[in-house]
């Protein structure tokens, strides 16, 4: 399986592109995909709920005139307000407050189709590349079992050219495995080969379905104070300030990730992970420390 039309080596993530208070400007937000076509960074990744829909009005602006430069993955399931207008600041504090009341997700058919529909809508085009459910768990897709009806419908109606899920829950992978075909699956980067939320990036490859993998830099922090971490940095005379490229390496060299989701605001800090992964010394020794030894 590949993913159609274009997939990239990285992927830009936008959780953090319109957040309460931290919300991008425009021209800060054309200059961030700027440098992301300039680097070859061309998949990105947004949801419904990323700043209550705000965040896939800025990729709108972002990719303006470029739609097909980029490829487009957007996701939904959780609940948020909506609101037009002058009234949207208000959604993300609704957001919050669904959040702490736990209202309930949902992959319903209706409420499915229905989201991509809005989705389309904020990001300008007819189509997005890949559509994903939103982080569910078996329990709920037991509820939701015309979740699968609305992805063939979503894919054969053209809305979606590639369908898949956004989990690290290994028995509602399986349980979307069995009942239609995956394009794509984005899910955790595994560290710690014995951990349960690694068993989805390992029954992906297991049967050859793309994985974008996500938080590839979650044990940046635990290694930096990890004594014989940091002796294997010098034996192989790598320094604390190579970390990230490391672990870069070590999703996309190691675990062969079709895609590693970078996850900025800041132009230069996607410049400086999407370009100086390749590390020109063997480390074998230092990723499968990594893959054994990270939590």
């Amino acid at each position: 399986m590949s993913l159609s039309p274009i997939i990239s080596a990285f992927g830009l993530g936008t959780s953090n592109l319109a957040s309460l208070g931290k919300r991008l400007s425009s021209i800060d937000t054309i200059n961030l995909f700027n440098c992301a076509l300039e680097n070859n960074v061309k998949l990105i990744d947004t949801a419904n709920t990323y700043g209550s829909g705000d965040a896939e009005r800025l990729i709108a602006k972002g990719i303006s005139g470029r739609r097909n430069d980029f490829s487009l993955m957007t996701k939904a399931g959780f609940p948020f307000l909506a609101l037009p207008g002058f009234l949207s600041p208000i959604n993300q504090i609704g957001k919050k407050i669904f959040q702490k009341c736990n209202v309930k997700k949902n992959y319903s058919k209706e409420y499915l189709i229905n989201s991509l529909f809005g989705s389309l809508k904020r990001l300008r085009t007819d189509h997005v590349d890949a559509f994903l459910l939103h982080e569910p768990i078996y329990q709920e897709l037991l509820h939701h079992d015309d979740c699968w009806e609305a992805l063939y419908l979503i894919k054969k109606s053209g809305m979606a050219a590639n369908i898949g899920m956004s989990t690290n829950d290994n028995d509602a992978f399986s349980l979307g495995y069995d009942n239609i075909e995956l394009d794509v699956i984005q899910t955790t980067m595994p560290y710690f080969v014995n951990n349960n939320d690694s068993l989805v990036f390992y029954s992906c490859k297991e049967k050859g379905i793309p994985v974008v993998a996500n938080q590839v830099l979650k044990p940046a922090g635990y290694l930096k104070n990890n004594l014989e971490f940091i002796g294997l940095l010098g034996k192989y005379n790598q320094t604390l300030n190579d970390i990230v490229p490391i672990l870069i390496a070590y999703s996309k060299d190691f675990m062969n990730s079709d895609c590693v989701l970078i996850g900025t605001r800041n132009p230069g800090h996607l410049i400086q992970n999407s370009t100086k992964f390749k590390l020109k010394d063997d480390l074998t020794e230092i990723f499968e420390f990594i893959e054994f030894h990270t939590l």
